[in-house]
């Protein structure tokens, strides 16, 4: 009898694994098959490409492994990980969506006058969430952040309104959709990357360039903002600029004023740059 009992659990145990491992072959299948059709709804100029895919069968995240992410005539973006923690999937292109990165490799921007800028790190993270409302054609970018520790971390904010999600992702991106900056914050703290400029006096050098840059527009946004950024560089802690218009601006308006009057969109936007230490 006791035999039998033990050839039973162990032909039960056979069976839930057997089960599990099917269960998990088909969920990753149609994860797989789920981002595929993501991939494909990029915009012509846009390519991705990545080595495997897992669904975690207890929080259903999709799990991306080897991700390269490429805009055309631009260096590549490389991720370790990346981890759909939250999408709608009721909806083409989703109406809510969560994603976190981990492990980014990417060569550093041409020009970035730092040259102990690095920008991959096996632990950097990146964190992407939003909300959009069809009807009223506004998209809520709750959470864009990105940490690398160590360095530093910045977290953004980003409220848009006439905000068509479907037809800004089939827009090319040297086509400028319609919608309008309702409101933005972005804010950095500094976790050693600063810190070690200022203490080797590197940060000092670059002082000169932001008060130049300031003087060149003489409007007080600007020359606040410089002033803001000295104290920064010489006691590095944390920086944030605020926009906050009383009426959503049109993006093609940032444009033109962009080309012609690039020192009035503070003023249009309410912008602020601040100091923080909390």
């Amino acid at each position: 009898m006791k035999l039998r009992y033990w050839h039973g659990l162990v032909a039960l145990a056979v069976v839930g694994a057997v089960a599990v491992l099917g269960l998990q072959a088909w969920a990753d299948r149609e994860g797989r098959l789920a981002l595929e059709e993501a991939l494909e709804g990029l915009p012509a100029e846009w390519s991705a490409d990545y080595d495997r895919v897992a669904v975690n069968l207890w929080n259903q995240r999709l799990h991306v492994f080897d991700l390269t992410v490429a805009h055309e005539g631009e260096q590549p973006l490389r991720v370790d990980e990346l981890i759909v923690v939250d999408v709608d999937r009721e909806h083409s292109p989703p109406h809510h969506l969560r994603v976190r990165a981990v492990g980014l490799h990417a060569d550093p921007a041409d020009g970035w006058p730092v040259p102990a800028a690095d920008w991959s790190d096996d632990s950097a993270e990146w964190v992407f969430a939003y909300r959009y409302d069809p009807e009223a054609q506004a998209l809520q970018v709750d959470e864009f952040r990105l940490n690398i520790p160590g360095r530093g971390w910045a977290v953004g904010r980003l409220h848009l309104t006439r905000f068509d999600l479907g037809e800004t992702l089939r827009t090319h991106a040297l086509e400028l959709p319609e919608f309008e900056v309702a409101g933005l914050n972005l804010r950095y703290r500094d976790q050693g990357f600063f810190r070690a400029l200022a203490d080797e006096s590197q940060a000092e050098a670059l002082i000169p360039m932001v008060q130049g840059w300031a003087g060149r527009f003489g409007e007080p946004f600007f020359m606040e903002t410089a002033e803001a950024v000295t104290v920064f560089l010489r006691d590095p802690v944390g920086l944030e600029l605020r926009a906050r218009p009383t009426e959503p601006v049109p993006l093609l308006d940032l444009v033109a004023m962009a080309m012609v009057t690039p020192e009035a969109i503070p003023a249009r936007l309410d912008a602020q740059v601040r100091v923080v230490r909390d």
